[in-house]
């Protein structure tokens, strides 16, 4: 069984036991036994007609159905564009093997091919979708070439990472003119740099990450002029993967044992590589290949030498979705680029895969008004409050509940498809979808009277009370009002219901607070004569 392979192959520079095991996949007869019963979905076999092992797996960027692969037993590069339902083999390749497959983003037409013969390593280039095949001269035509990335922005930015023997040629070279000319970019990797995988940043794409075998994993934030260990130091990076959709967060599978039973252990970076937690809970096999869900990052893949495995909460937990998969190693997974619902995957032995995802939709939940609450929903995954944004499968049916906080109101919805007898808002999720939820602050009532000596009027500020004629009116809960009050003739005696006054006088205030229902009265009494003075008799 491939799990019990063990690999004596000492690290010649930098990844050879990893290059072994490629290499030994594509040989290995006998299939693995794929472990765990799956998951309800359902893998589907998209050939390529007489394949078997499928060395690299690339959906063109621009046009979700259009597939490339590479496979044994002829080392063939196949073409589909029905999303593998028919194949066509283009133009050859000399004899050896296919490393790597990459589609120029913006003129697809262009490919990019990582090949190999024992140490000879070639990178060849089509501009013509593989009709024919031209050489570059990256890497000196010596090694494996084990990764290649584009410049997502600037597609005539490439990047080629090798392993080679002697080690010390091993690097990364990098053309700026689309392979007319190659620099090495080899400024603070280690000597040697065995290049196993690499990674773009999608948004920044002057960063990359190298993974370098038996070094770690190192980072560039200027287009490879140079490079610092980023963490993971004296690991084996298999594989390494951004997420596209925060490219501070990477994960990278690093092989644990040499000499062994391989395994691996997958680390998380949050920060760009500064710091890398490992997954306590990691897939029971050596991982191959990681893939992150482009519209749900905590969800990943990983292909093992005993299936795919899934985890949607982080890393934290893995499930075995192999129904209708081969027990054979996989060998590369990849998402169609334009609509992320399919995942694809390449295998060691059965050719390749497709399996349908139930698509996912953007829920977002806005509070409005000057009250506060909480909205939550069924399926759970809204807590707004505090997580207002969550991912549900197309066609759930999503129940929002508002909770109004202290001295607060719920008010009204908007963007619900119904609502429901006990308040609730229903959304089915055909869609991004987005709904407001209104709080208002609770209402209470103010009521002012007058008493006394002709009376006189009682104002409010805000503005709501003009007693005389309208002595009633409701405030937001926790309002400070300011009553006013002004005589007709006499003056103002004295207050009663407020938290503060400011006394006996010709005008007056009276302050409250509005935390309950509130009554005041102001009473208001004549002015005292001054007394008369005798004049003295004389």
């Amino acid at each position: 069984m491939l799990y019990d392979i063990r690999l004596t192959v000492r690290w010649i520079g930098a990844a050879a036991s990893v290059w072994v095991l490629v290499l030994t996949l594509a040989q290995f007869t006998e299939p693995v036994r794929a472990q765990g019963s799956g998951t309800s979905d359902t893998w589907v076999p998209i050939g390529p007609p007489g394949a078997s092992y499928i060395g690299a797996l690339v959906i063109e960027p621009l046009t979700a159905t259009t597939i490339y692969a590479s496979s044994t037993p002829d080392r063939t590069i196949f073409k589909s564009t029905d999303g593998g339902s028919s194949w066509t083999a283009l133009t050859p390749l000399p004899p050896g093997g296919i490393t790597e497959l990459a589609i120029d983003p913006q003129t697809p037409t262009t490919l990019y091919v990582g090949w190999v013969n024992g140490w000879s390593g070639e990178l060849f280039k089509s501009t013509d979708g593989g009709a024919s095949w031209k050489s570059t001269g990256a890497g000196h035509g010596i090694g494996s070439a084990n990764a290649l990335v584009i410049n997502p922005r600037n597609p005539a930015t490439v990047y080629f990472g090798q392993s080679a023997d002697p080690p010390y040629l091993s690097g990364i070279f990098k053309t700026t003119d689309g392979g007319l000319t190659w620099t090495t970019a080899t400024v603070g990797l280690p000597d040697p740099a065995g290049v196993v995988t690499m990674a773009i940043d999608p948004q920044v794409p002057d960063t990359l990450y190298a993974g370098i075998g038996g070094r770690g994993v190192y980072k560039t934030t200027n287009g490879g002029a140079s490079w610092a260990v980023t963490g993971l130091a004296g690991y084996s990076p298999n594989s390494l993967v951004v997420d596209p959709r925060t490219p501070a967060a990477l994960y990278a599978s690093v092989v644990t044992s040499v000499g062994g039973p391989l395994s691996s252990t997958i680390y998380k970076s949050i920060d760009g590589g500064i710091a890398w937690t490992p997954f306590q809970n990691g897939p029971p096999d050596l991982v191959t290949t990681l893939a992150v869900d482009p519209q749900d990052p905590t969800t990943l893949y990983a292909g093992t030498l005993s299936g795919v495995f899934k985890s949607g909460d982080g890393g934290a937990s893995w499930t075995a979705m192999n129904t209708g998969l081969p027990p054979y190693a996989v060998t590369a997974l990849a998402f169609d680029g334009l609509t992320p619902t399919t995942l694809y995957a390449g295998t060691s032995g059965g050719g390749a895969f497709a399996l349908r995802i139930t698509p996912r939709h953007t829920l977002s939940l806005e509070r409005m008004g000057d009250g506060n609450g909480v909205v939550t929903s069924s399926p759970a995954g809204i807590a707004c409050g505090t997580d207002c944004t969550e991912l549900f499968s197309e066609g759930t049916i999503v129940d929002l509940s508002a909770a109004p906080g202290a001295g607060s109101r719920f008010s009204s919805w908007s963007g619900c498809d119904a609502l429901e007898e006990d308040g609730d808002c229903s959304v089915t999720m055909d869609g991004v979808r987005n709904v407001i939820a209104t709080f208002d602050r609770q209402l209470v009532s103010l009521t002012v009277s007058t008493s006394g000596f002709r009376g006189g009027t009682v104002t409010s500020s805000p503005s709501g009370i003009d007693c005389g004629d309208d002595c009633s009116e409701w405030f937001a809960m926790g309002t400070v009002v300011t009553l006013t009050a002004t005589p007709e003739r006499g003056v103002v005696a004295r207050w009663t219901g407020c938290d503060s006054h400011s006394g006996a006088g010709l005008t007056s205030t009276c302050m409250v607070t509005m935390t309950a229902g509130r009554s005041v009265t102001a009473t208001f009494a004549p002015k005292l004569k001054k007394p008369k003075h005798e004049h003295p008799r004389h």
